[in-house]
Formats: structure tokens, sequence, C-alpha cells
């Protein structure tokens, strides 16, 4: 989850610079990207209690594919839409943080279940 977030930051940053042709707003943009993934959090956190991992990881990727195929097709100079995206991107972005990182233990447990032995 860690890593789908490094890449995100990383490839928004390279895109907006060469893509977009507006580098003044990376900043902002990685602003506008963190918080919706740290308002995001709780939010997901009861989709989880609700409709369980699986379907909450599921609807995350469809959303954030949603939103990013959007942002695939925005010319140059339309940067300010892009930033007006962002927070969309990290609220399901959000999803699958907290969701991958919540199923982490469980594999690990599952494992321990089956073969009896930890590594």
């Amino acid at each position: 989850a860690n890593i789908l977030l490094t890449l995100i930051t990383a490839n928004l940053l390279l895109y907006v610079k060469y893509y977009l042709g507006n580098q003044q707003l990376g900043t902002y943009m990685i602003v506008a990207l963190q918080l919706g993934i740290v308002i995001s959090l709780p939010i997901w956190a009861l989709v989880i209690k609700q409709i369980g991992k699986k379907k909450a990881l599921y609807s995350g990727f469809v959303l954030l594919f949603g939103v990013l195929l959007g942002a695939f097709f925005l010319q140059e100079g339309q940067a300010i839409i892009l930033l007006c995206l962002l927070p969309f991107v990290g609220i399901f972005a959000g999803s699958l943080y907290i969701c991958l990182t919540t199923m982490q233990p469980d594999c690990v447990e599952a494992y321990y279940l089956k073969h009896q032995q930890r590594h």
C-alpha cells in the first residue's frame, strides 16, 4: 500500500511538470492528494465494517481507476482540473491503503492456521 502511494505521488509530480506544464502546482497537488487520503481513512474503516474488506477493496480499485482514467484525458493547461480531481484520487486511494494494511495480518494468521508454523 505504501508503494502504491509513493508511485502515485512520484508520477504525479512528473505528470504535472512535464505533461501539464505547470510545476508550481505540484506541491498543492500533493497536499490535495494527501488530504483526501487522511480524510477518507475513517470513512473507509466504516465501509469495511459494513460491507467487508474484499468488497471495499474492489470498490476502491474501480473508483480510483475511473478517476485516474479521467485524469488521463487531461490536456496541457488543465492542471486546475487535476487539482480538483486529486482529493477524489486520495479518497479512493485511501481505501486501498486501509484495506491492504488491514488484510496483511489476516494473511499471516491464515498462513499460521494452515501450516501451524511461523517464519
